[in-house]
């Protein structure tokens, strides 16, 4: 879709105005101005002039004297106009080692802020590493929804140092030496 948008601006269809602003404070979506009736390939600028001024308004069309104004706010907000991270939701998706709440977890992903998101897909693979030497039972990997939520990839993970499996019988080897030696 960005690339899309690019497109649409580069043959002057279109302008980015301004980033929105959300009310905790990070940025949303951008906002666009649709140029309707302008010639393509017309160089575009921002609204300007007042109430009765005859002059070309960026839109391709004069306003006569004692006509409404064109509203000089952005024509088009689009939430869904704002850079998409699909892409990696889907490759955060497809590493993380526990399939539960997909739902949730990628409401989760698209909260974080885009630096959040290239920290915890950095850290993912230290963790998948950190589960798989400790042979980490699936049921005691946390949902990924979880993960996110709780910014687990800042977690400080234990010295790994993989167990090896006991050998059948080797418990019971093991106590007779020890009866052996206290005997």
């Amino acid at each position: 879709m960005q690339r899309h948008l690019t497109a649409l601006d580069e043959r002057g269809l279109i302008t980015k105005v301004s980033r929105r602003q959300r009310s905790n404070g990070t940025l949303a979506g951008w906002t666009y101005r649709l140029h309707i009736n302008q010639p393509e390939g017309t160089p575009t600028t921002p609204l300007s002039g007042g109430v009765g001024e005859s002059s070309e308004r960026g839109h391709g069309r004069p306003v006569k004297e004692g006509a409404p104004v064109p509203s000089q706010e952005p024509s088009v907000k689009n939430r869904q106009l704002e850079p998409s991270m699909n892409d990696d939701w889907d490759e955060f998706w497809a590493l993380y080692p526990r399939k539960t709440g997909k739902q949730a977890a990628e409401k989760a992903w698209k909260k974080l802020s885009g630096a959040d998101k290239q920290q915890a897909s950095a850290s993912l693979t230290r963790h998948i590493a950190y589960w798989q030497n400790t042979e980490t039972s699936a049921q005691f990997i946390p949902h990924p929804a979880t993960w996110l939520n709780g910014r687990r990839w800042e977690d400080q993970l234990p010295e790994c140092t993989k167990r090896g499996k006991e050998a059948p019988g080797m418990s019971m080897v093991r106590r007779m030496l020890n009866e052996a030696r206290d005997g």
